[in-house]
């Protein structure tokens, strides 16, 4: 110890050097040493003034290492914010010197790790602030630059990680391999440059699926233990990384593998210090291995120490540690393969328990609490405790919106989303499975179409509010019209916080306690008045449908819409309506199998329990679907056995017995519905965009057709083609137009919805996505004021490949161009669920118009519903053996 001393009384010692020594000194050899270091500061040839505060600096930075050593150690979460404020102070005072780069470093770290405890984002949030403007004021020769970088790059995936933002991993990686260049081969702080760097590009594997990333982490996993002592910090941490990546992309294949990860494991839990952050991470770890290896081999010795890893990652840690979660779930996972094995219902009780303890942890990261409560949930599911998991799903649905924060892009909410396409149906069969189609129905509603909802969030009607709240009323427009504006994570997080704010406030006064709130089953049911709400999910045994109608909710089992059957058909169908087989005859057989299916399966046992009658005022009865999950692929409107001669007076075909309609959730056919009784109020003045020619895309010959029939029929239309229809042109022309309709190519992005896209002339530069479609709600609605409601929007027609087809990732959020224009204020969407072929969409839009033409009454509310039913029979009776030319037409909205 005194030589180390010796070499730190040097004047170049670097400050993180010095205060890891302390750290390790009793207290009066520390407080001896740091008078004698202030001393040798002092005796500098510079200004009493900077002497005093730098020496101040060292001083308070001594201070605030020795609080995070005892928070390491101890947990003691008070001594980490007295640390953080010596650090703080340190850093300010420290500001030109050459200490401040490591004094920066430990502010940083501490920081995080109070984030991690406390889990409030402004820590967060200032440490990645202190990191960026430190490196920025650190040149490259200086020896804490490597350390500073890793800092920044911790904090930045820690951020990614709990929050979701994109632009954070990306900068996360250039940190962490700035940090890497910054301690080249030998350098002592390299390996702990390759552990951040290894564990950022394991995010960016997760993130984007690159083998390249996947395949750089596991090297730098394994030089760093080629490079480190076993007990080190860097080498427990390769360990636990290589184990985990096994267990990632191993998927449990082979055992070899998995003995591996048990080894490195073991290694891990053999190296760790007791009670310390490592030592719970090796324990849970090795938990997940061992169970791994359980679930391949079935020994029961690796079930049981899997238990025992978990109750050691668990045990010491104080309740409300962010470590004690992970431990947890570990635990209740394995206990609930002993209870599978054994039948102990000791096991079963525990298993649940320490599964509901763990989402008790309210300041955990939304996506682990959604595991938590799933995790719950599932166990109680598998052994028949309906009560019990219908409560943890519910909970889990809950945390959705909070999973894909509103600070986040439109792109990064779709990737965090994704992740948990199906929970809502997943739920809601835990509810029906319980007896209980309300609370069903309430989940899907609650836990499907998230980012429609929120363009919905705002009720469109403020009369009441402003005539008795009006300064709230006020104070809410500004704050909605402010959200998603910020370029900041930060700022668009207290935008969000600012809006969600205002809606409180809103709530506790009386009358308002609902204002904004997802509808009640009351509300919900209301909405069947003009024609049952029909949700159609799958589930691993059977399917259902949840039927809203007049007299209550009630369910019709499906079995034969089993999870495996629905995704089976969906494979059959797209590949028999892929571009190139549209007009394939050899490929027709295979939709009308699909068709006769879903007649089976599906539409008979709807329509038999609806019991409807032939005819209501001379039309068809109206049904309103809303499927879930990969029903959304499927035409349910064109189900039946249209090849077949009838064999009783009503055809077995939807077609021939109800007019369909589709909606994403009851809430959207609600907002639709208020936006449609405005009415047009007079004459239908068309916008009609056509593009025969589009930069890199193929000729459609017939889109300017289509525009001269539209012309024709409805003089007052005004005709955007060619090199006139640029995205500024509709976008300008849309407003005060009650009719919009596009003759053009479209592009479904099925990474990220939000980014398919109608090829207009300047598609190429600037593209007219789903969010762009979207975010013309207000100029719309403010348009629609202006001409106070003479020419409100009432339908757009898409005459576009795939208009209504969403990524599978992302089924239940229903985000496709129909969609985005129901967004935009336009209650009712004419779409198509796949390619289209030219000639035969020509034929479709030319039956649909002329109908309209001779039924619409100016100034009654459009029925383009009827329209659609009638086209698609016009083509069926013109084209009978081409299925995929007359049944992939639909109607979304009112």
């Amino acid at each position: 110890m005194a030589s180390a001393l010796q070499e730190l009384a040097r004047s170049d010692a670097p400050m993180w050097a010095t205060v890891t020594v302390l750290a390790s000194l009793p207290p009066a050899a520390a407080l001896a040493y740091w008078r004698y270091r202030r001393g040798q500061l002092l005796s500098v040839g510079v200004a009493w003034s900077e002497r005093a505060r730098i020496a101040e600096a060292i001083d308070l930075g001594a201070q605030g290492e020795q609080l995070l050593a005892d928070f390491d150690h101890k947990r003691d979460a008070a001594a980490l914010s007295v640390g953080i404020d010596r650090l703080g102070k340190a850093v300010e005072h420290s500001h030109g010197s050459r200490h401040q780069a490591g004094l920066a470093v430990s502010l940083v770290m501490a920081l995080v790790g109070r984030y991690d405890r406390l889990r409030n984002p402004d820590d967060l949030d200032r440490a990645i602030d202190v990191a960026q403007r430190a490196v920025e004021n650190t040149s490259h020769d200086v020896p804490e630059r490597a350390r500073l970088l890793v800092a920044l790059g911790h904090g930045l995936q820690v951020r990614y990680g709990h929050v979701g933002d994109y632009a954070d991993l990306q900068r996360a990686l250039e940190a962490g391999r700035a940090a890497a260049r910054a301690a080249p081969s030998g350098h002592e702080f390299r390996p702990t440059c390759l552990e951040i760097l290894s564990n950022i590009l394991a995010d960016c594997f997760e993130r984007d699926g690159n083998p390249s990333d996947r395949d750089e982490a596991i090297r730098l996993g394994q030089e760093i233990l080629a490079t480190v002592p076993r007990r080190s910090d860097e080498g427990i941490a390769a360990l636990l990384a290589l184990g985990s990546w096994i267990l990632q992309t191993n998927e449990r294949g082979s055992l070899l593998a998995i003995d591996q990860a048990v080894d490195y494991g073991r290694r891990a839990v053999k190296a760790a210090p007791a009670k310390h952050p490592q030592g719970y991470s090796a324990h849970r770890q090795l938990s997940l291995a061992l169970r791994a290896r359980y679930e391949r081999r079935g020994d029961t010795e690796d079930l049981d120490g899997a238990i025992r890893q978990a109750e050691l990652a668990v045990r010491g840690l104080a309740p409300d540690d962010a470590l004690r979660i992970r431990g947890q779930l570990a635990l209740a996972e394995a206990l609930g393969h002993r209870y599978e094995r054994f039948r102990q219902r000791a096991d079963l009780k525990r298993a649940i328990a320490e599964a509901q303890a763990a989402t008790l942890h309210t300041a955990a990261e939304a996506p682990l609490r959604v595991v938590a409560w799933l995790t719950a949930g599932k166990i109680a599911m598998d052994h028949r405790e309906y009560d019990t998991a219908v409560k943890a799903v519910e909970s889990a649905v809950a945390l959705l919106p909070h999973v894909a924060g509103r600070e986040l892009t439109a792109q990064d909410q779709e990737h965090r989303l994704g992740k948990w396409n199906g929970v809502a149906s997943l739920a809601a069969s835990c509810a029906l499975a319980a007896n209980a189609p309300d609370q069903a129905l309430r989940l899907l509603e609650g836990g499907r179409g998230i980012l429609l909802t929120r363009a919905l969030s705002t009720p469109s009607d403020l009369t009441e509010l402003r005539s008795q709240l009006p300064d709230l009323a006020t104070e809410l427009s500004q704050a909605a019209d402010t959200l998603d504006t910020g370029t900041a994570l930060s700022q668009r997080r207290r935008q969000r916080e600012t809006h969600e704010g205002v809606l409180e406030r809103i709530r506790a006064h009386e009358g308002f306690e609902a204002f904004a709130r997802p509808p009640s089953i009351d509300d919900l049911l209301s909405h069947a008045a003009q024609g049952p709400v029909v949700y159609l999910l799958s589930a691993p045994e059977r399917g259902y449908a949840i039927l809203l109608t007049v007299d209550g909710v009630r369910t019709v089992p499906l079995p034969g819409a089993s999870s495996e059957a629905v995704v089976e058909r969906v494979a059959t169908l797209l590949e028999a309506v892929a571009p190139n087989r549209v007009l394939d005859r050899d490929a027709q057989p295979a939709v009308h199998e699909v068709l006769a299916w879903l007649w089976d399966a599906v539409a008979e046992p709807i329509l038999k329990s609806l019991s409807l009658p032939d005819s209501i005022a001379g039309q068809l009865p109206r049904v309103w679907w809303v499927p879930t999950g990969m029903f959304t692929f499927l035409p349910v409107h064109a189900a039946g056995h249209h090849r077949a001669a009838p064999t009783h007076s009503r055809p077995e075909t939807v077609l021939d017995r109800v007019t369909s309609s589709y909606v994403p959730t009851v809430r959207t056919l609600a907002a639709v519905r208020s936006a449609t009784q405005s009415g047009s109020g007079g004459h239908p003045h068309p916008l009609v965009v056509a593009l025969p020619e589009t930069p890199g895309a193929n000729e459609l010959r017939n889109a300017t057709r289509e525009a001269r029939l539209i012309s024709s029929l409805f003089p007052t239309a005004r005709v955007l083609v060619r090199e006139q229809a640029t995205r500024g042109r509709v976008e300008a022309e849309l407003t005060g137009r009650s009719w919009v309709h596009f003759a053009c190519h479209g592009h479904t992005d099925t990474e990220s919805p939000s980014r398919s896209r109608l090829l207009l002339h300047d598609h190429e530069h600037r593209p007219f996505t789903v969010a762009d479609v979207s975010a013309l709600q207000q100029g719309l609605r403010a348009g629609r004021e202006l001409q106070q409601r003479v020419r409100a929007p009432e339908m757009a027609y898409l005459s576009t490949c795939d208009s209504a087809r969403t990524s599978p990732r992302l089924a239940d959020e229903s985000l496709h161009l129909a969609a985005a224009f129901q967004l935009a204020g336009f209650p009712q969407v004419v779409a198509a669920l796949w390619p289209l072929a030219d000639e035969a969409a020509y034929s479709f839009a030319e039956d649909f118009y002329r109908h309209i033409h001779a039924t619409h009454t100016p100034g009654a509310r459009l029925d383009a519903a009827t329209a659609v039913r009638h086209a698609t029979l016009k083509a069926r009776a013109s084209f009978p053996s081409l299925p995929a030319v007359w049944a992939g037409h639909v109607h979304f909205g009112a």
